[in-house]
C-alpha cells in the first residue's frame, strides 16, 4: 500500500485516466516483487471494486511459479494442478516432478499438487 498525496506517483505510472479529471485516478493494483519488478497490473474503473481474493490468488500463483518453476492455469488456487512450462525439456520435467507428471499432449503437461 502506498499513499500519493501530490499525485506524482500516479502521473509517473500512468494511473490518471485520459478521459478523467486530472485528479481522478484509475483504481490500479500493482504487484511488485522483492526485486522491484512489476509482476502484475490490475486496472479497475473507479465504479468497480477490487477483488482482494483475486489479488491474493495472483500473489500465490507468482510465488508458486517462482519457487517450483511451473505455470498456473486460469482459476488456479493453491493445491490445484499446475502446468509444466513448454520450455522445460521432458527429461528435466520427469526428474523434477517424477510420478506426479501427466502428459496430455507434447505441449501440454501438468502436475498434480494435492
Amino acid at each position: 500500500m502506498a499513499q500519493d498525496l501530490d499525485g506524482s506517483v500516479a502521473r509517473l505510472l500512468g494511473m490518471i485516466a485520459p478521459q478523467a479529471d486530472q485528479t481522478e485516478t484509475v483504481r490500479r493494483t500493482m504487484i511488485i516483487d522483492p526485486l522491484g519488478r512489476i509482476r502484475a497490473i490490475l486496472d479497475y474503473p473507479r465504479e468497480v471494486g477490487r477483488s482482494v481474493e483475486e489479488i491474493l490468488r495472483i500473489i500465490d500463483a507468482l510465488l508458486a511459479a517462482d519457487s517450483r518453476r511451473i505455470v498456473t492455469p486460469s482459476d488456479w488456487w493453491p493445491g490445484d494442478r499446475v502446468l509444466v512450462p513448454t520450455t522445460m525439456p521432458d527429461a528435466e520435467a520427469e526428474q523434477r516432478f517424477g510420478t506426479a507428471l501427466r502428459r496430455v499432449r507434447d505441449y501440454l503437461r501438468f502436475v498434480e499438487t494435492a
